[in-house]
């Protein structure tokens, strides 16, 4: 049996069980919906566990062939909103929050050993990865990337881009989730600054990634799974929306994209860049510039993929389906 997590509404992972479901593979699939509660955890003499699903099914680690590890966690039977009625005050509320990782602990500790499995895709652990510490590796591996500096000093990024010819961008250092506010959602994109901004910027302002602006040719997103590279070249560069960022779509002039094949010796190197740092799959951003050169910009190891699948016929959900037949 494959053990199947992910998160409910995600298209992609709903695309793969079509084709479990295709081939007659038994799988489960758990998400953050499902009502699911721990029987026990055995540690030795070899790791065993058993849930119970909706109150109705049981699912014995013994029964776990196969692990496809896609996004989120094992959210454990828990009634938060009952327990936070009850508190009172800032420890009690410390208290909750303790409570709620603990969740996260004991599931970390079932998708390492799963991990273990001969057939497996994803990994809990490094599902979030330091940006940062992704940019050195990859820097040290050979692999291009744009001029990188973190600051809160005005001075510093006065310097910083005087240095780049005024051509820098800021960016997100880490994941950062939309946020609503009343009936509006605000999202963080990739920004050009300019003169003014720097002109009304305080001395001391929040600590900020910013990265020289590679003027580009076209961006290129890579699906990277257990080893080989599906890529795709996205021509966003024309479009003052996307331009910086082709995540702010144009929804009434859609960009061009098109199959893409990434030069071997770059393929090499963020394969090794993967393998460094404990990933077998995940989407990667690159830039290929004006002045012929391919720039790294990051790794999302639970990147959505469908349009890179879709773009280029490469029907990678069939072919996550097929590793695990």
């Amino acid at each position: 049996m494959i053990l199947i997590i992910g998160q409910s509404g995600d298209y992609s992972v709903q695309r793969v069980i079509d084709w479990l479901l295709f081939y007659g593979k038994k799988f489960i699939f758990l998400d953050n919906e499902k009502k699911i509660s721990l029987n026990y955890i055995k540690v030795l003499p070899d790791l065993q566990f058993e849930l119970i699903i909706d109150d109705k099914f049981i699912v014995n680690s013994n029964d776990i062939e196969s692990y496809f590890y896609r996004r989120g966690y094992i959210n454990f039977l828990f009634e938060e909103k009952k327990v936070f009625s009850f508190l009172k005050n800032s420890n009690e509320y410390s208290l909750f929050f303790s409570m709620v990782e603990d969740k996260k602990v004991i599931f970390s500790f079932i998708s390492n050993e799963l991990e273990k499995k001969q057939k497996k895709i994803g990994c809990f652990k490094y599902a979030s990865v330091n940006k940062l510490d992704i940019l050195k590796n990859a820097y040290d591996l050979g692999i291009d990337i744009p001029n990188t500096i973190i600051t809160q000093k005005k001075e510093i990024l006065n310097d910083f881009y005087n240095y780049n010819e005024k051509k820098i961008i800021s960016k997100s250092i880490d994941s950062c989730p939309p946020i609503w506010i009343d009936d509006k959602i605000f999202s963080s994109y990739t920004n050009c600054i300019d003169d003014k901004m720097i002109n009304e910027i305080n001395n001391i302002f929040y600590i900020s990634l910013l990265q020289s602006n590679i003027l580009k040719k076209y961006e290129i997103r890579s699906f990277y799974l257990k080893g080989k590279f599906y890529s795709i070249a996205i021509f966003s560069q024309l479009d003052k929306r996307t331009n910086q960022d082709f995540r702010r779509y144009n929804r009434e002039k859609k960009h061009r994209t098109v199959p893409y094949k990434i030069p071997k010796n770059l393929e090499n190197k963020i394969d090794k860049l993967m393998r460094k740092v404990g990933l077998d799959t995940g989407s990667i951003d690159i830039i290929y510039s004006v002045d012929k050169k391919y720039y790294f910009l990051e790794i999302n190891p639970e990147g959505q993929y469908g349009m890179v699948s879709s773009s280029a016929n490469y029907n990678l959900d069939k072919k996550i389906a097929d590793y695990f037949i």
